[in-house]
């Protein structure tokens, strides 16, 4: 895994890392959020010193995270139990 992208979505989300890096392979689009994932997170970490400034890249942040993972419960299709795709909105936090 050369991709910082998709190491750093990896590194949020590793129990799902396998079904990650094959959408990630696969999907444009989640290559796409991976990206402004790691954009947002950037520049919410570069305005930590202007707290409102930071939480509006706060939750962009969230919304491309809740995406994302909307995106890999359903490439988690019929693979693990039903239960899989609430455990990624669990592991947000």
């Amino acid at each position: 895994m050369s991709d910082t992208h998709l190491e750093a979505t990896i590194s949020r989300f590793r129990a799902f890392a396998d079904v990650i890096a094959e959408l990630y392979r696969d999907d444009p689009n989640v290559r796409s959020v991976c990206q402004e994932k790691e954009v947002a997170d950037v520049a919410r970490s570069r305005w930590e010193d202007m707290p409102d400034r930071a939480k509006e890249y706060g939750q962009v942040l969230e919304c491309l995270e809740n995406e994302f993972l909307d995106t890999v419960s359903k490439g988690i299709g019929s693979g693990p139990p039903q239960s899989a795709p609430n455990a990624l909105h669990n592991l947000k936090e």
